[in-house]
């Protein structure tokens, strides 16, 4: 089979949506998960592929319902009087104007004198904390504890979910710090602690450097926290279609595997020693995992940046291994990889995007860069045209996927996506981001860190200047309905339909087919990057394969 992870992952996918819909008893899945396995080791013993390919997709159908019940698992202490919470800050607290949202890893409770040991996670939200807390803390909290609920809005956000995917149980309300007492201080993981205290002073010279709004994007960027981010200025990257640049995902990630393959790569091309001794572009892959990595640690390690994280390792990995030439097959590698470390992702929103879009590019992005027309010369001004063209096109291909799922939970579509990421894109991606690297490498220096913290800053202002003006035309974006699951079924069987044809009609003309041999060979001499609404990877193809520089 060319592609032996897809049917791997949709087995994944529906075991996780029926264990999401069906109240299916944990024992019973993995009564029939152990048979099941065990029917396949006889039959790969015996050496039938048919009864192994069968077992395997069961088995991801019942791993599915058995990890999504973990997460729908609740243990209630909820109640009306207030209860003693002892716990461990177990991730860095998201402070906002008004309160601080702390995520407590429990260890017991007290009530009426009785100390009783509990697991699992509770949040609290804390009013005017100051930013008294931090990543470790063991803290005390009087609080009334209760169940998340939703507001029953008819296809409104289900945020009880939500948090029940997210391993959080409980949830309080702490209406004065004083109510809680911090214990002990440094009480968490010694790294991840090292970690955010590096965070912190990051933070520190963002807000003493950089003014609003540009400091909270910034922030955004570098430490991905959009907290401090203005809602009418949100509003108008929303708008615009340019809101995924706010959150750190593919995009941001997959520039700086580029930035490390071109920087790495440079100096290893200055020895001639190492060029006619290794592969240098699969050794900078190799080396450019360090800084992907460390890049995610300051970022603070969400959800959305771990996801980012392991797409853009996929891709590194099946270079590394000679195996980048099957976009597709990858991506559903690294779907596949996600939702067996965190099932409940197939549920978020960010993850629905990330990977339609990619996947919407994969296959969209061959078929209408064959229609550029062929022309002669390379002059920098015909390669800059054709670049715009090529990155024109894989926005297109990217908000053609992603349509439906965009007006599914945001009802809004923007009309100017196209236009505004045409610019923001590469002064964020090819300006902030890069400065914001550096100073998050020279932040120990602080005149260095500030003089960076002021360019990025010049640059962020002129992308909200864009977006402000883009924006403001009253055709920037409209509202639309909430598309019905029929409805959106429809829309992708019209797309698949539409690329079909357009294949068949070029076959018929006796055009060449460049997709034949996958989407490197319909760009062959191209360069372009996958972007999209909320995630972006960068690919170079060639004619010798996948992320080969040139």
């Amino acid at each position: 089979m060319r592609r032996p992870v897809i049917p791997l992952l949709i087995a994944l996918i529906s075991g996780i949506t029926a264990g999401s819909l069906v109240s299916i008893p944990g024992i019973l899945a993995l009564v029939a998960l152990l048979a099941t396995l065990v029917v396949l080791f006889f039959s790969v013993a015996a050496g039938r592929k048919g009864p192994v390919a069968f077992c395997l997709i069961i088995s991801l159908f019942l791993l599915g319902i058995l990890n999504i019940n973990l997460y729908l698992h609740i243990t209630l202490h909820a109640g009306k009087e207030k209860l003693t919470v002892e716990g461990l800050v177990c991730n860095p607290p998201r402070v906002s104007r008004d309160k601080t949202s702390l995520v407590i890893s429990s260890s017991r409770i007290i009530r009426d004198g009785i100390a009783v040991p509990v697991k699992g996670k509770i949040l609290l939200s804390v009013k005017d904390s100051n930013n008294l807390f931090k990543y470790g803390n063991y803290i005390r909290a009087k609080v009334r504890l209760k169940e998340p609920h939703n507001f029953n809005n008819p296809g409104g956000f289900d945020y009880k979910r939500y948090l029940l995917y997210r391993g959080i149980r409980l949830r309080g309300y702490v209406s004065k710090p004083s109510d809680i007492v911090i214990m002990r201080e440094s009480a968490g993981d010694y790294f991840k602690t090292r970690i955010e205290r590096y965070r912190s002073h990051l933070r520190g010279l963002i807000l003493e450097n950089a003014p609003s709004p540009e400091g909270g994007i910034l922030q955004a960027l570098i430490l991905g926290e959009k907290e401090r981010i203005p809602e009418e200025i949100a509003d108008k990257f929303n708008r615009a279609g340019v809101s995924h640049i706010l959150a750190i995902s593919g995009l941001h990630v997959g520039i700086i595997a580029f930035l490390s393959l071109i920087i790495i790569r440079t100096i290893m091309k200055s020895s001639e020693y190492l060029l006619l001794r290794f592969n240098i572009f699969k050794v900078s892959a190799l080396f450019a995992v360090i800084p992907i990595i460390g890049y995610a640690f300051i970022a603070g390690l969400r959800i959305s940046t771990i996801r980012a994280t392991i797409m853009i390792l996929c891709f590194l990995i099946a270079l590394l291994a000679g195996r980048g030439r099957d976009l597709l097959n990858i991506l559903a590698f690294a779907a596949f990889a996600i939702l067996i470390i965190s099932p409940a992702s197939l549920f978020d929103v960010s993850f629905q995007l990330s990977f339609v879009a990619v996947a919407s590019i994969i296959l969209i992005t061959p078929t209408l860069g064959g229609m550029i027309p062929k022309g002669t010369g390379d002059g920098i001004f015909r390669k800059g045209i054709t670049s715009i063209i090529l990155f024109t096109i894989v926005s297109l291909s990217a908000m053609i996927g992603t349509y439906p799922l965009i007006a599914l939970y945001f009802n809004r579509v923007s009309t100017i996506a196209l236009l505004s990421n045409l610019f923001i894109i590469p002064i964020t991606g090819f300006a902030v981001l890069p400065l914001g690297v550096l100073f998050i490498i020279t932040a120990p220096f602080a005149p260095i860190a500030t003089t960076l913290i002021q360019a990025a800053s010049f640059f962020i202002r002129i992308s909200v200047s864009i977006v402000d003006f883009l924006s403001s035309f009253s055709f920037s974006s409209f509202h639309v309905t909430t598309p019905t699951v029929p409805e959106i079924i429809l829309y992708y069987l019209l797309i698949i339909t539409a690329l079909k044809l357009a294949d068949a009609w070029k076959s018929k003309e006796g055009v060449t087919d460049n997709t034949s041999a996958g989407p490197q060979a319909a760009l062959k001499h191209g360069s372009f990057r996958l972007q999209s609404r909320v995630s972006e990877i960068c690919i170079w193809p060639t004619g010798k394969g996948f992320w080969h520089c040139s």
